[in-house]
């Protein structure tokens, strides 16, 4: 486990945030974690509409966020996304999870197998005037509008390192937000750990003014406007930042 430690300012006190970047979850980490995930992204989309976040019908903001971090959860424990945490006086406050861009490549030729395999017994069952399964066909579906979105982003990709998720405990003291500066620490915790990474990458809302602020104070620079598609529209642009060759993040 890598562990850093900083120095922060507040209340007149010194405190100590420490980054750990954890190799297994406990289920006390888990929940943790996922609490943080839930308060911050609740706090932070509280003026947005579900059609404003492209919810589907039978989502809530609640069950949405709990499925995201659910899945990151999953493919964490697969070693596919790597966790780090920032703790004050032992209580977790943020974490930042991270994927390092090979993983994207190595998916990006499991789903080509799974492409060409159900690809090639859709197409067989057709030539024998058999009926198509159902799930293979939606399975197919799938597999083709993953395999498109990887290969649409990694073609635009130069980096080596993905930021997946970013979030922070809310902080607020005498009845106003505070900043406390745990997120800026994650996220230098990932420059630290990926000194030799070309570039880091990531994205997040168009309507998330005070992330991509965030992001453009950290050295981030906004390099394209894209979309998913899903039952609606979602809107991102992606940010990058470059090292230069001597290993110091520009």
């Amino acid at each position: 486990m890598h562990v850093r430690m900083f120095s922060t300012q507040i209340d007149k006190r010194e405190i100590f945030p420490i980054v750990e970047w954890h190799d297994e979850l406990s289920e006390s980490l888990k929940k943790r974690v996922k609490k943080i995930h839930v308060d911050s992204f609740l706090d932070l989309y509280k003026s947005y509409s579900k059609e404003d976040l492209a919810l589907m019908d039978d989502q809530t903001k609640e069950s949405w966020l709990s499925e995201m971090i659910d899945e990151e959860f999953n493919n964490i424990e697969k070693g596919k996304i790597h966790l780090a945490t920032i703790s004050v006086r032992n209580e977790v406050v943020g974490f930042v999870t991270c994927i390092v861009a090979h993983f994207s490549k190595n998916r990006c030729k499991e789903l080509l197998r799974e492409q060409l395999k159900l690809g090639g017994e859709l197409a067989l069952a057709k030539e024998q005037n058999l009926s198509e399964n159902k799930f293979k066909v939606s399975q197919y579906e799938k597999v083709k509008a993953e395999l498109a979105w990887f290969k649409g982003r990694i073609s635009d990709l130069k980096s080596d390192v993905y930021v997946s998720l970013l979030a922070v405990k809310p902080y607020c003291y005498k009845g106003e937000k505070g900043h406390l500066g745990f997120g800026s620490q994650l996220m230098q915790a990932v420059e630290d750990r990926y000194c030799n990474a070309n570039s880091i990458t990531l994205d997040t809302r168009r309507i998330n003014e005070s992330g991509r602020k965030f992001y453009q104070r950290l050295g981030f620079v906004e390099v394209e406007n894209f979309t998913f598609s899903s039952h609606n529209m979602l809107k991102y642009v992606g940010c990058e930042k470059t090292v230069d060759r001597k290993g110091a993040f520009l």
